[in-house]
């Protein structure tokens, strides 16, 4: 009997706030995160890159199309549901690494970046693999200094913009441990760098690191 009444208020909710694909607003099923449409044509296996200084980046998506404009709404117009479908189809591709992977992490933002944004987008995907993979989140990483938005940037200003801007909240969290590296959007990759060589410094044993999406680099100088 619970269990029919349990059933029944989902669907009420789904009846006054109906899920909707991220994708392409198609309308989903009250469990469901995407359309089935939409992931096969968009989910075509693992896309990676290769990080500046070791390591590299896993991602279910390319950032283009349909996908770039579902994370845009997901950074900017607060359209937190998305973090359900990226976090499972990051899962898919990370899937592998469940058992050596300790706790899962996120590169974060800023306290100013929260304040103004109310929710950590790469916080919400982290959080979600993790329950997916069934492993702990760890708030691993503090933002301490802002830098200037990467997108507009030549190569080697990311690298220089990227260096000092994280450190470890508390070491005896990640020692010794092994933890996957969660970011919305991997582009040149030196945040992501930058991210896992604090992590790494401070005592993890190793970092793997995975994205939503990756996208074309766009300024080579």
């Amino acid at each position: 009997m619970k269990g029919f009444f349990r059933k029944l208020a989902d669907r009420a909710v789904w009846l006054l706030c109906p899920n909707r694909c991220p994708y392409c607003d198609k309308l989903i099923g009250y469990h469901d995160t995407e359309c089935e449409e939409c992931i096969k044509k968009l989910f075509n296996g693992v896309r990676s890159r290769e990080l500046p200084e070791g390591g590299r980046c896993e991602a279910p998506f390319e950032y283009k199309g349909q996908v770039r404009q579902a994370i845009l709404r997901y950074k900017f117009r607060s359209d937190i549901s998305a973090a359900g479908s990226f976090a499972k189809q990051i899962s898919k591709v990370t899937g592998r690494l469940a058992p050596v992977i300790d706790a899962v992490t996120n590169v974060p933002l800023s306290e100013s970046s929260l304040k103004q944004r109310g929710y950590d987008q790469t916080e919400l995907i982290a959080r979600k693999t993790a329950e997916i993979l069934e492993k702990p989140f760890c708030a691993a990483l503090r933002k301490v200094r802002q830098k200037r938005v990467q997108h507009s940037l030549s190569l080697k200003e990311r690298r220089e913009n990227s260096k000092g801007c994280y450190a470890v909240s508390d070491a005896a969290d990640i020692r010794g441990k092994t933890l996957l590296l969660i970011d919305d959007i991997c582009t040149s990759g030196y945040t992501m760098a930058e991210c896992r060589r604090v992590l790494l410094e401070a005592g993890a044993r190793d970092v793997y690191c995975a994205s939503a999406a990756i996208s074309e680099l766009d300024r080579q100088d």
